[in-house]
């Protein structure tokens, strides 16, 4: 994740660790999320004029910043768990199989902690308020759908 890397250890296995500079980058994130009342799009844009680079070198998006700000193991939380893979004989490939919550698995890291408890709470609280409520479509009685057919193509019309 972003503002982490990839070390080899005394052991030699490899660990995360927190990335300083990156660490930085999402400190000022978050406190400007937080201390503006400023949207996605304009935090990347911030970014963007600051001349922070992206992990790939791209331009910042929203939802780049979304993951950022969302992502718990910022305060110390690593899941494990959340998914298995089971292969398909028929084709071959391995598909992903999501345990449910009780099956996850949390460690906490204090040594990956980038962002303190009650910073990222408010984070959360600010994204819970600022989401859009999606009203749920209800099944609606939709008169001509599968009845009616396109002359050039013969295509099935679906109403909308």
């Amino acid at each position: 994740p972003y503002g982490y890397q990839i070390v080899q250890g005394a052991d030699g296995k490899k660990r995360l660790a927190v990335q300083p500079e990156e660490a930085e980058t999402v400190r000022f994130i978050f406190q400007a999320y937080l201390a503006e009342a400023i949207g996605m799009k304009e935090l990347a844009r911030r970014l963007r004029q600051r001349g922070v680079p992206t992990r790939q070198g791209g331009p910042w998006q929203f939802t780049t910043l979304r993951g950022i700000l969302t992502n718990r193991m910022l305060v110390s939380e690593v899941h494990y768990l959340r998914r298995c893979f089971k292969l398909n004989r028929g084709t071959g490939r391995r598909l992903p199989r999501y345990n449910g919550e009780d099956a996850h698995l949390i460690q906490h890291d204090e040594a990956l902690r980038i962002v303190d408890d009650e910073t990222f709470g408010r984070a959360q609280e600010r994204l819970a308020a600022n989401a859009r409520q999606r009203p749920i479509a209800a099944r609606e009685v939709r008169p001509f759908t599968r009845h009616l057919f396109c002359a050039c193509c013969g295509s099935v019309y679906y109403a909308r």
